[in-house]
């Protein structure tokens, strides 16, 4: 992987077949790991993206910027069959050994974008996907993945101080300022 601008953060997919990275510059990068080679160019963000996150099957993209916006991208890995069988085969199902399977890589286009005051300073995924919680200030915020990024519930106020960490428990989600208390959301 070479990129002429630095990056700021790397993400890779939980299969280690791709990793995005972006930096200081707006750009969200889709890198093949085994190759090395870019893949795909993200484009919509005006400032400086700083935190990239995949949903847990890897098929969207969310990522920060400083232009106090959480981007959603569609990043889906499709299966692209390049055998010679007469079936169906972009589907995979027609019963025959595709060891010449291949993944074909969707072109990261915006699926939704869901709007902060302020910078994001945190960002992460549910476990199953259908969540995506945010922070930015002391402000946090639940937004539905299903439903084009609709708020479920926003605390003002949520810490005394800037939220830095967020992290799922299985009843509910952990907020944290950097060295200070932790404080506990049921969901």
């Amino acid at each position: 992987m070479y990129s002429e601008i630095p990056f700021c953060v790397m993400q890779i997919t939980r299969n280690v077949k791709y990793a995005a990275t972006a930096s200081s510059d707006s750009s969200v990068l889709l890198w093949d790991v085994d190759t090395g080679e870019e893949i795909t160019a993200f484009k919509g963000h005006q400032d400086s993206v700083n935190i990239l996150a995949f949903n847990p099957d890897s098929t969207l993209l969310a990522t920060a910027s400083h232009d106090k916006t959480v981007i959603v991208w569609k990043a889906a890995f499709n299966p692209l069959c390049t055998c010679t069988c007469t079936c169906a085969c972009t589907t995979l199902n027609c019963g025959r050994s595709h060891a010449s399977a291949q993944t074909q890589v969707t072109d990261g286009k915006i699926v939704y974008q869901l709007e902060h005051s302020s910078a994001p300073t945190c960002l992460l995924w549910s476990p199953n996907g259908d969540q995506i919680a945010t922070a930015h200030g002391t402000v946090f915020t639940l937004w539905s993945s299903k439903a084009s990024g609709k708020t479920l519930f926003e605390v003002e106020d949520a810490h005394a101080a800037l939220i830095s960490c967020l992290t799922y428990h299985p009843q509910g989600i952990f907020i944290s300022p950097l060295y200070s208390s932790l404080k506990f959301f049921m969901i």
